[in-house]
């Protein structure tokens, strides 16, 4: 009788700890996917009780950086009262085409302004979009691709349908190069072609490289990646972009870094492997992390991206 009470009361703890570890990972996982407008107080960056809990306030991604060049104010159109903000930046002479540009996750559009004056000086018109939930884009929610992908769609439709461009390119870093792989298999963009820089290959995965607790790391990583994905309304076990390459066969620039703690070299290369198609190029920048690699390889950056574009007018 009392071994049967002790026993009862043994499992009665070790699911009260499931359960309110779980309710813990659940409330982590929507801090980390829900910005919030402003940054509160400088107490909730601290390691208190509330945050514990709650998890840290993570402010939405803003800039005051503005282009150096001209460029125009665009806003794209998701529904009532909903929107993606971007910049067109045009270049003087005849645009030979336009170059639809994605941020990472935690940025917004002013941090791929680097690539955008390269691409201008190619000859190309170039939109930098905010995702759903940065910059000046409507909402304060990020899927980490997953999501992201369906503004992808848009910001195409927007570039085909407004701005009646034809000659279209996808090019993303991190978030917005998963967000552009999801987007491409999901929808098959009439796009001439993809420009991708360190695209994670799993969200677990991504998850993993990010939780390198001893002996719990592993368990953890598959309850935050469930969680992220259920308080954000999907199977964050479905957004494997490798997998997604597999069904892809438009042309493919793929850049990736070698020092880069996020996304392994292994991991790149099983990406790169992974497209079907037959017209595609590979460039590993060695000494880079996740980062851009125009900063540390400039003319390696420029000659790899003038041919990629060159080969498709």
């Amino acid at each position: 009788m009392i071994k049967n009470r002790w026993l009862k009361f043994f499992i009665i703890i070790i699911l009260s700890l499931f359960l309110i570890v779980n309710a813990f990972l659940a409330l982590q996982a929507y801090s980390l996917t829900h910005f919030v407008e402003k940054q509160t107080s400088g107490s909730n960056l601290k390691l208190d009780f509330k945050t514990l809990i709650k998890g840290i306030d993570i402010p939405k991604p803003s800039s005051d950086i503005l282009p150096e060049k001209s460029y125009e104010v665009k806003k794209i159109k998701l529904g009532k009262d909903k929107f993606l903000e971007a910049w067109l930046l045009s270049p003087e002479k005849k645009s030979k085409g336009i170059i639809l540009l994605f941020h990472g996750f935690r940025a917004e559009k002013s941090t791929m302004l680097d690539r955008a004056y390269v691409y201008e000086d190619l000859g190309y018109s170039v939109l930098l979009v905010d995702f759903n939930g940065a910059g000046n884009s409507s909402g304060n929610q990020c899927t980490i691709g997953y999501k992201e992908a369906e503004n992808v769609r848009q910001a195409y439709e927007y570039a085909r349908n407004d701005l009646n461009e034809e000659n279209i390119f996808l090019a993303g870093f991190s978030m917005g190069a998963a967000a552009i792989i999801k987007a491409q298999h999901d929808y098959h963009l009439n796009v001439k072609g993809i420009i991708l820089e360190a695209p994670y290959g799993k969200m677990i995965d991504a998850v993993k490289v990010r939780m390198k607790i001893p002996y719990v790391g592993k368990t953890l990583s598959y309850l935050v990646t469930f969680w992220g994905g259920v308080v954000n309304g999907f199977n964050a076990f479905e957004m494997n972009p490798d997998e997604y390459a597999k069904k892809i066969e438009i042309p493919v620039l793929f850049l990736y870094g070698g020092r880069d703690p996020r996304i392994p070299v292994n991991e790149s290369e099983r990406i790169y492997t992974n497209f079907k198609s037959k017209d595609k190029t590979s460039m590993l920048f060695p000494l880079s992390y996740h980062q851009s690699y125009l900063n540390k390889y400039p003319e390696k950056w420029k000659k790899v991206n003038k041919q990629f574009l060159n080969s498709k007018n």
